[in-house]
Protein backbone atom coordinates (compact mmCIF):
# COMPACT_ATOMS: atom_id res chain seq x y z
CA UNK A 1 0.00 0.00 0.00
CA UNK A 2 1.41 3.39 -0.97
CA UNK A 3 1.44 6.55 1.14
CA UNK A 4 -1.89 7.78 -0.24
CA UNK A 5 -3.51 4.46 0.60
CA UNK A 6 -2.26 4.60 4.20
CA UNK A 7 -3.48 8.16 4.63
CA UNK A 8 -6.96 7.32 3.36
CA UNK A 9 -7.16 4.09 5.38
CA UNK A 10 -6.11 5.76 8.62
CA UNK A 11 -8.22 8.83 7.92
CA UNK A 12 -11.37 6.71 7.67
CA UNK A 13 -10.45 3.93 10.08
CA UNK A 14 -9.52 6.04 13.12
CA UNK A 15 -12.85 7.94 13.34
CA UNK A 16 -14.85 4.75 12.76
CA UNK A 17 -12.95 2.75 15.39
CA UNK A 18 -13.19 5.61 17.90
CA UNK A 19 -16.93 5.87 17.31
CA UNK A 20 -17.52 2.12 17.68
CA UNK A 21 -15.52 1.99 20.92
CA UNK A 22 -17.35 5.03 22.29
CA UNK A 23 -20.74 3.60 21.33
CA UNK A 24 -19.90 0.28 23.02
CA UNK A 25 -19.00 2.12 26.22
CA UNK A 26 -21.94 4.56 26.04
CA UNK A 27 -24.81 3.44 23.80
CA UNK A 28 -27.10 6.17 22.54
CA UNK A 29 -30.67 6.49 23.75
CA UNK A 30 -33.52 7.02 21.29
CA UNK A 31 -33.22 10.81 21.35
CA UNK A 32 -29.46 10.56 20.90
CA UNK A 33 -29.89 8.36 17.84
CA UNK A 34 -32.37 10.86 16.40
CA UNK A 35 -29.94 13.71 17.11
CA UNK A 36 -27.08 11.84 15.40
CA UNK A 37 -29.18 11.07 12.33
CA UNK A 38 -30.29 14.67 11.89
CA UNK A 39 -26.73 15.93 12.35
CA UNK A 40 -25.47 13.37 9.83
CA UNK A 41 -28.13 14.31 7.29
CA UNK A 42 -26.92 17.91 7.47
CA UNK A 43 -23.18 17.23 7.65
CA UNK A 44 -22.75 14.85 4.72
CA UNK A 45 -24.23 16.99 1.91
CA UNK A 46 -22.86 20.19 3.45
CA UNK A 47 -19.33 18.76 3.57
CA UNK A 48 -19.63 17.56 -0.01
CA UNK A 49 -20.69 21.01 -1.20
CA UNK A 50 -17.95 22.69 0.81
CA UNK A 51 -15.27 20.41 -0.66
CA UNK A 52 -16.49 21.12 -4.18
CA UNK A 53 -16.19 24.83 -3.41
CA UNK A 54 -12.75 24.35 -1.80
CA UNK A 55 -11.38 22.74 -4.95
CA UNK A 56 -12.80 25.46 -7.17
CA UNK A 57 -11.42 28.41 -5.15
CA UNK A 58 -8.12 26.72 -4.25
CA UNK A 59 -8.43 26.18 -0.51
CA UNK A 60 -7.43 22.55 -0.98
CA UNK A 61 -7.54 19.81 -3.59
CA UNK A 62 -7.40 16.02 -3.71
CA UNK A 63 -4.85 15.65 -6.50
CA UNK A 64 -3.22 12.62 -4.90
CA UNK A 65 -6.43 10.63 -4.46
CA UNK A 66 -7.27 7.87 -6.92
CA UNK A 67 -10.46 5.84 -6.82
CA UNK A 68 -13.50 6.26 -4.58
CA UNK A 69 -14.05 9.81 -5.84
CA UNK A 70 -17.39 11.56 -6.19
CA UNK A 71 -16.94 14.56 -8.49
CA UNK A 72 -13.32 14.73 -7.41
CA UNK A 73 -14.02 14.40 -3.67
CA UNK A 74 -12.95 11.20 -1.84
CA UNK A 75 -16.05 9.65 -0.29
CA UNK A 76 -14.00 8.22 2.55
CA UNK A 77 -12.95 11.74 3.58
CA UNK A 78 -16.57 12.92 3.66
CA UNK A 79 -17.60 9.88 5.72
CA UNK A 80 -14.71 10.41 8.16
CA UNK A 81 -15.53 14.08 8.69
CA UNK A 82 -19.23 13.25 9.08
CA UNK A 83 -18.52 10.66 11.75
CA UNK A 84 -16.19 13.03 13.62
CA UNK A 85 -18.54 16.01 13.54
CA UNK A 86 -22.02 14.46 13.61
CA UNK A 87 -21.88 11.12 15.41
CA UNK A 88 -18.88 10.97 17.76
CA UNK A 89 -19.69 14.20 19.68
CA UNK A 90 -23.22 12.95 20.36
CA UNK A 91 -21.82 9.81 21.94
CA UNK A 92 -18.85 11.21 23.83
CA UNK A 93 -19.96 14.67 24.94
CA UNK A 94 -23.52 15.58 23.84
CA UNK A 95 -23.73 18.50 26.29
CA UNK A 96 -20.36 20.03 25.44
CA UNK A 97 -20.75 23.69 24.53
CA UNK A 98 -20.52 24.56 20.87
CA UNK A 99 -17.57 27.00 21.19
CA UNK A 100 -15.50 24.36 23.02
CA UNK A 101 -16.39 21.68 20.49
CA UNK A 102 -15.62 24.02 17.59
CA UNK A 103 -12.25 24.82 19.16
CA UNK A 104 -11.42 21.12 19.52
CA UNK A 105 -12.46 20.39 15.93
CA UNK A 106 -10.37 23.31 14.65
CA UNK A 107 -7.33 22.19 16.65
CA UNK A 108 -7.61 18.61 15.33
CA UNK A 109 -7.90 19.80 11.73
CA UNK A 110 -4.93 22.13 12.16
CA UNK A 111 -2.88 19.13 13.27
CA UNK A 112 -4.19 16.45 10.94
CA UNK A 113 -4.91 18.15 7.61
CA UNK A 114 -1.25 19.09 6.91
CA UNK A 115 -0.43 15.40 7.42
CA UNK A 116 -2.85 14.45 4.65
CA UNK A 117 -0.23 14.72 1.92
CA UNK A 118 -0.22 13.41 -0.74
CA UNK A 119 -4.01 12.85 -0.75
CA UNK A 120 -4.96 16.41 0.13
CA UNK A 121 -2.95 19.43 -0.97
CA UNK A 122 -3.58 22.58 1.03
CA UNK A 123 -3.65 25.99 -0.59
CA UNK A 124 -2.31 29.16 0.96
CA UNK A 125 -5.77 30.25 2.14
CA UNK A 126 -6.98 26.86 3.35
CA UNK A 127 -7.76 28.27 6.80
CA UNK A 128 -10.57 30.30 5.21
CA UNK A 129 -12.21 27.06 4.12
CA UNK A 130 -11.56 25.54 7.52
CA UNK A 131 -13.31 28.36 9.38
CA UNK A 132 -16.18 28.24 6.89
CA UNK A 133 -16.53 24.50 7.49
CA UNK A 134 -16.74 25.04 11.24
CA UNK A 135 -19.31 27.82 10.84
CA UNK A 136 -21.51 26.31 8.12
CA UNK A 137 -21.20 22.58 8.72
CA UNK A 138 -20.17 21.74 12.27
CA UNK A 139 -22.08 24.50 14.08
CA UNK A 140 -25.50 23.89 12.40
CA UNK A 141 -25.08 20.13 12.82
CA UNK A 142 -24.43 20.40 16.54
CA UNK A 143 -27.22 22.95 17.03
CA UNK A 144 -29.84 20.81 15.31
CA UNK A 145 -28.62 17.74 17.23
CA UNK A 146 -29.05 19.62 20.50
CA UNK A 147 -32.52 20.87 19.49
CA UNK A 148 -33.57 17.34 18.54
CA UNK A 149 -32.30 15.85 21.78
CA UNK A 150 -34.06 18.53 23.85
CA UNK A 151 -37.15 18.66 21.58
CA UNK A 152 -36.72 22.41 21.23
CA UNK A 153 -37.08 24.87 18.30
CA UNK A 154 -39.41 22.59 16.35
CA UNK A 155 -39.67 24.86 13.32
CA UNK A 156 -35.91 25.35 12.98
CA UNK A 157 -34.96 21.72 13.40
CA UNK A 158 -37.64 20.65 10.92
CA UNK A 159 -36.35 23.22 8.42
CA UNK A 160 -32.83 21.76 8.77
CA UNK A 161 -34.26 18.28 8.20
CA UNK A 162 -36.09 19.47 5.10
CA UNK A 163 -32.97 21.10 3.65
CA UNK A 164 -30.79 18.10 4.52
CA UNK A 165 -33.01 15.38 3.11
CA UNK A 166 -34.01 17.59 0.19
CA UNK A 167 -30.32 17.96 -0.69
CA UNK A 168 -29.91 14.20 -0.61
CA UNK A 169 -33.02 13.50 -2.68
CA UNK A 170 -32.88 16.32 -5.20
CA UNK A 171 -29.12 16.91 -5.54
CA UNK A 172 -26.85 14.12 -4.31
CA UNK A 173 -28.86 11.18 -5.63
CA UNK A 174 -29.17 12.68 -9.15
CA UNK A 175 -25.46 13.51 -9.09
CA UNK A 176 -24.74 9.93 -8.05
CA UNK A 177 -26.75 8.77 -11.06
CA UNK A 178 -24.62 10.98 -13.32
CA UNK A 179 -21.44 9.62 -11.76
CA UNK A 180 -22.66 6.02 -12.13
CA UNK A 181 -23.47 6.45 -15.82
CA UNK A 182 -20.32 8.50 -16.48
CA UNK A 183 -22.23 11.47 -17.88
CA UNK A 184 -21.28 15.10 -17.48
CA UNK A 185 -24.34 17.06 -16.17
CA UNK A 186 -23.74 20.19 -18.26
CA UNK A 187 -22.95 18.29 -21.45
CA UNK A 188 -26.01 16.10 -20.94
CA UNK A 189 -28.19 19.16 -20.34
CA UNK A 190 -27.13 20.66 -23.67
CA UNK A 191 -28.68 17.72 -25.54
CA UNK A 192 -32.18 18.45 -24.22
CA UNK A 193 -34.54 21.08 -25.57
CA UNK A 194 -35.24 23.97 -23.24
CA UNK A 195 -38.96 23.17 -23.23
CA UNK A 196 -38.45 19.55 -22.16
CA UNK A 197 -36.02 20.47 -19.39
CA UNK A 198 -38.21 23.25 -17.99
CA UNK A 199 -41.34 21.07 -18.12
CA UNK A 200 -39.73 18.22 -16.20
CA UNK A 201 -38.02 20.67 -13.84
CA UNK A 202 -41.38 22.26 -13.05
CA UNK A 203 -42.82 18.81 -12.35
CA UNK A 204 -39.94 18.02 -9.97
CA UNK A 205 -40.36 21.43 -8.32
CA UNK A 206 -44.08 20.83 -7.83
CA UNK A 207 -43.43 17.46 -6.19
CA UNK A 208 -40.80 19.04 -3.96
CA UNK A 209 -43.21 21.81 -2.94
CA UNK A 210 -45.93 19.30 -2.08
CA UNK A 211 -43.45 17.30 -0.01
CA UNK A 212 -42.49 20.50 1.80
CA UNK A 213 -46.18 21.20 2.44
CA UNK A 214 -46.49 17.76 4.03
CA UNK A 215 -43.50 18.55 6.26
CA UNK A 216 -45.12 21.86 7.19
CA UNK A 217 -48.30 19.96 8.14
CA UNK A 218 -46.32 17.79 10.55
CA UNK A 219 -45.04 20.93 12.29
CA UNK A 220 -48.23 23.00 12.38
CA UNK A 221 -50.80 20.30 13.05
CA UNK A 222 -48.79 17.39 14.45
CA UNK A 223 -46.15 19.28 16.49
CA UNK A 224 -43.39 16.97 15.26
CA UNK A 225 -41.04 16.24 12.37
CA UNK A 226 -40.99 13.72 9.49
CA UNK A 227 -38.22 11.70 11.14
CA UNK A 228 -39.65 8.48 12.63
CA UNK A 229 -37.49 8.95 15.75
CA UNK A 230 -38.85 12.48 16.19
CA UNK A 231 -42.47 12.03 15.08
CA UNK A 232 -45.59 14.22 15.42
CA UNK A 233 -47.37 14.12 18.76
CA UNK A 234 -50.79 14.36 17.12
CA UNK A 235 -52.28 12.37 14.27
CA UNK A 236 -52.03 14.42 11.07
CA UNK A 237 -55.00 14.00 8.71
CA UNK A 238 -55.20 17.47 7.17
CA UNK A 239 -53.53 19.26 4.26
CA UNK A 240 -51.98 16.76 1.81
CA UNK A 241 -52.76 13.97 4.27
CA UNK A 242 -56.48 14.48 3.68
CA UNK A 243 -55.94 13.16 0.14
CA UNK A 244 -53.17 10.56 0.41
CA UNK A 245 -51.55 8.87 3.40
CA UNK A 246 -47.94 9.18 2.25
CA UNK A 247 -47.46 12.47 0.36
CA UNK A 248 -43.74 12.68 1.10
CA UNK A 249 -42.94 9.19 -0.18
CA UNK A 250 -45.22 9.74 -3.17
CA UNK A 251 -43.47 13.01 -4.03
CA UNK A 252 -40.06 11.38 -3.68
CA UNK A 253 -40.98 8.48 -5.96
CA UNK A 254 -42.54 10.81 -8.53
CA UNK A 255 -39.39 12.94 -8.51
CA UNK A 256 -37.24 9.87 -9.12
CA UNK A 257 -39.44 8.96 -12.09
CA UNK A 258 -38.91 12.48 -13.47
CA UNK A 259 -35.15 12.05 -13.09
CA UNK A 260 -35.35 8.65 -14.79
CA UNK A 261 -37.02 10.35 -17.76
CA UNK A 262 -34.45 13.14 -17.80
CA UNK A 263 -31.54 10.73 -17.58
CA UNK A 264 -33.20 8.20 -19.86
CA UNK A 265 -31.94 5.65 -17.37
CA UNK A 266 -33.53 2.29 -16.66
CA UNK A 267 -31.23 2.12 -13.64
CA UNK A 268 -32.83 5.21 -12.12
CA UNK A 269 -36.30 3.90 -12.98
CA UNK A 270 -35.35 0.73 -11.11
CA UNK A 271 -34.26 2.85 -8.14
CA UNK A 272 -37.69 4.51 -8.16
CA UNK A 273 -39.29 1.07 -8.08
CA UNK A 274 -37.06 0.02 -5.19
CA UNK A 275 -38.01 3.21 -3.33
CA UNK A 276 -41.67 2.43 -3.96
CA UNK A 277 -41.38 -1.13 -2.62
CA UNK A 278 -39.29 -0.01 0.36
CA UNK A 279 -41.85 2.68 1.18
CA UNK A 280 -44.66 0.12 1.22
CA UNK A 281 -42.72 -2.23 3.50
CA UNK A 282 -41.42 0.48 5.81
CA UNK A 283 -44.83 2.14 6.09
CA UNK A 284 -46.52 -1.14 6.98
CA UNK A 285 -43.89 -1.74 9.66
CA UNK A 286 -44.25 1.80 11.03
CA UNK A 287 -48.03 1.44 11.21
CA UNK A 288 -47.86 -1.73 13.28
CA UNK A 289 -45.01 -0.58 15.49
CA UNK A 290 -45.85 3.09 16.02
CA UNK A 291 -49.02 4.55 14.54
CA UNK A 292 -51.62 2.06 15.75
CA UNK A 293 -50.21 1.84 19.32
CA UNK A 294 -50.03 5.65 19.54
CA UNK A 295 -53.27 6.72 17.88
CA UNK A 296 -55.46 3.60 18.00
CA UNK A 297 -58.91 3.72 16.43
CA UNK A 298 -58.45 7.26 15.09
CA UNK A 299 -55.60 6.10 12.89
CA UNK A 300 -57.42 2.94 11.84
CA UNK A 301 -60.45 5.00 10.78
CA UNK A 302 -58.21 7.38 8.85
CA UNK A 303 -56.40 4.56 7.04
CA UNK A 304 -59.71 2.94 6.14
CA UNK A 305 -60.57 6.11 4.19
CA UNK A 306 -57.16 7.36 2.96
CA UNK A 307 -54.83 5.06 1.03
CA UNK A 308 -51.09 5.18 0.45
CA UNK A 309 -50.86 5.30 -3.33
CA UNK A 310 -54.46 6.02 -4.34
CA UNK A 311 -55.04 9.76 -4.17
CA UNK A 312 -58.53 10.94 -3.22
CA UNK A 313 -60.28 13.63 -5.25
CA UNK A 314 -62.26 14.88 -2.24
CA UNK A 315 -60.75 15.33 1.23
CA UNK A 316 -61.14 13.15 4.26
CA UNK A 317 -62.06 15.44 7.16
CA UNK A 318 -61.58 13.99 10.63
CA UNK A 319 -61.90 17.33 12.45
CA UNK A 320 -64.50 19.74 11.01
CA UNK A 321 -63.34 23.34 10.83
CA UNK A 322 -64.78 26.86 10.65
CA UNK A 323 -63.94 29.77 8.40
CA UNK A 324 -64.94 33.16 9.79
CA UNK A 325 -65.55 35.85 7.18
CA UNK A 326 -66.66 39.47 7.28
CA UNK A 327 -70.41 39.82 6.82
CA UNK A 328 -71.01 43.11 5.06
CA UNK A 329 -67.77 42.86 3.05
CA UNK A 330 -68.81 42.07 -0.52
CA UNK A 331 -65.54 40.35 -1.46
CA UNK A 332 -65.62 38.28 1.74
CA UNK A 333 -69.22 37.21 1.26
CA UNK A 334 -68.69 36.26 -2.39
CA UNK A 335 -65.65 34.17 -1.50
CA UNK A 336 -67.50 32.57 1.43
CA UNK A 337 -70.47 31.70 -0.80
CA UNK A 338 -68.18 30.09 -3.38
CA UNK A 339 -66.42 28.01 -0.70
CA UNK A 340 -69.67 27.07 1.05
CA UNK A 341 -71.05 25.47 -2.12
CA UNK A 342 -67.99 23.27 -2.58
CA UNK A 343 -66.25 22.61 0.75
CA UNK A 344 -66.34 19.40 2.78
CA UNK A 345 -66.27 19.55 6.58
CA UNK A 346 -65.99 23.35 6.68
CA UNK A 347 -68.57 25.65 8.25
CA UNK A 348 -68.72 29.26 7.05
CA UNK A 349 -69.54 31.66 9.89
CA UNK A 350 -69.76 35.50 9.96
CA UNK A 351 -66.81 36.89 11.90
CA UNK A 352 -69.20 38.99 13.97
CA UNK A 353 -70.41 35.79 15.63
CA UNK A 354 -66.95 34.78 16.82
CA UNK A 355 -66.58 34.60 20.58
CA UNK A 356 -63.46 36.76 20.49
CA UNK A 357 -64.08 40.48 20.19
CA UNK A 358 -60.53 40.90 18.88
CA UNK A 359 -61.07 38.88 15.69
CA UNK A 360 -60.29 41.27 12.86
CA UNK A 361 -59.32 39.04 9.94
CA UNK A 362 -60.70 36.16 7.91
CA UNK A 363 -59.88 33.25 10.20
CA UNK A 364 -59.73 29.48 9.88
CA UNK A 365 -60.11 27.39 13.03
CA UNK A 366 -59.82 23.66 13.59
CA UNK A 367 -58.96 21.58 16.62
CA UNK A 368 -55.96 23.29 18.27
CA UNK A 369 -55.13 25.32 15.16
CA UNK A 370 -55.89 28.81 13.83
CA UNK A 371 -54.82 30.58 10.64
CA UNK A 372 -55.46 34.10 9.36
CA UNK A 373 -55.73 35.89 6.04
CA UNK A 374 -54.21 34.22 2.99
CA UNK A 375 -53.32 31.17 5.05
CA UNK A 376 -56.95 30.87 6.20
CA UNK A 377 -58.17 31.00 2.60
CA UNK A 378 -55.55 28.43 1.60
CA UNK A 379 -56.76 26.14 4.37
CA UNK A 380 -60.34 26.54 3.16
CA UNK A 381 -59.29 25.54 -0.38
CA UNK A 382 -57.95 22.27 1.03
CA UNK A 383 -61.55 21.40 1.94
CA UNK A 384 -62.78 21.71 -1.67
CA UNK A 385 -61.12 19.08 -3.89
CA UNK A 386 -57.68 17.91 -5.00
CA UNK A 387 -57.02 20.64 -7.58
CA UNK A 388 -57.81 23.52 -5.23
CA UNK A 389 -56.06 21.72 -2.37
CA UNK A 390 -52.79 21.69 -4.34
CA UNK A 391 -53.08 25.47 -4.78
CA UNK A 392 -53.89 25.85 -1.09
CA UNK A 393 -50.87 23.77 -0.04
CA UNK A 394 -48.59 25.83 -2.28
CA UNK A 395 -50.08 29.17 -1.17
CA UNK A 396 -49.35 28.60 2.52
CA UNK A 397 -45.74 27.52 2.13
CA UNK A 398 -43.20 29.62 4.07
CA UNK A 399 -42.29 32.88 2.32
CA UNK A 400 -44.96 32.25 -0.34
CA UNK A 401 -47.75 33.01 2.12
CA UNK A 402 -46.08 36.27 3.16
CA UNK A 403 -45.55 37.35 -0.45
CA UNK A 404 -49.19 36.62 -1.30
CA UNK A 405 -50.31 38.48 1.80
CA UNK A 406 -48.43 41.60 0.72
CA UNK A 407 -49.96 41.35 -2.76
CA UNK A 408 -53.48 40.97 -1.37
CA UNK A 409 -53.05 43.90 1.00
CA UNK A 410 -51.62 46.07 -1.78
CA UNK A 411 -54.51 45.10 -4.07
CA UNK A 412 -57.23 46.44 -1.80
CA UNK A 413 -57.56 43.59 0.66
CA UNK A 414 -56.68 45.89 3.54
CA UNK A 415 -58.77 46.54 6.68
CA UNK A 416 -62.44 47.44 6.28
CA UNK A 417 -64.79 48.84 8.92
CA UNK A 418 -67.79 46.58 9.58
CA UNK A 419 -71.01 47.33 11.41
CA UNK A 420 -71.69 44.81 14.17
CA UNK A 421 -74.97 44.92 16.14
CA UNK A 422 -74.33 44.65 19.88
CA UNK A 423 -76.73 43.30 22.47
CA UNK A 424 -77.77 46.79 23.60
CA UNK A 425 -78.60 47.89 20.05
CA UNK A 426 -75.48 50.03 19.66
CA UNK A 427 -73.25 49.75 16.63
CA UNK A 428 -69.60 48.69 16.94
CA UNK A 429 -67.15 49.28 14.10
CA UNK A 430 -64.60 46.52 13.60
CA UNK A 431 -61.87 46.32 11.03
CA UNK A 432 -61.81 43.14 9.00
CA UNK A 433 -60.11 42.17 5.74
CA UNK A 434 -60.94 39.53 3.22
CA UNK A 435 -57.38 38.25 3.47
CA UNK A 436 -54.94 39.82 5.89
CA UNK A 437 -53.43 39.67 9.38
CA UNK A 438 -54.69 41.08 12.65
CA UNK A 439 -53.04 44.39 13.58
CA UNK A 440 -49.68 43.61 15.18
CA UNK A 441 -49.78 39.99 14.00
CA UNK A 442 -48.08 38.20 11.14
CA UNK A 443 -51.15 36.04 10.91
CA UNK A 444 -49.44 32.74 10.37
CA UNK A 445 -51.62 30.92 12.88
Amino acid sequence: MDAAGWVRSLGLGCPLVATLVAFHARPLARRGVAASLVATAWTFPALFGLNLLAQRVGWWSFDGAAGGLFFGVPLDAIVAWTVLWAVLPEIVAPTLSLPVLAGIALWLDLMVMPLGEPVIRLGESWLVGEFLAIACVLAPARLVASWTRKQAFLGYRTAVQAVSFGSLAWILIPLAAFAWTGRDPMRWLSHWSWGAVTTLAHCAGLFAALALSAVQEFVQRGHGTPMPLDPPKRLVTSGPYAYVANPMQLAMTATMIVWALLLQSWLYAGAALVAFVFSIGFTAWEESQSMIPRFGSAFEEYRAQVRFWRVRTRPYVANPARLYYGAGCNACEELAAWIRRRAVGLQLVPAQEHQSANLTRMTYESTGYRAYGVEAVARALEHVHLGWAVLGCLARLPIMVDVLQVIVDASGGGPRALRCELSDGQVEHRRLTSAGHPPGSRGVG
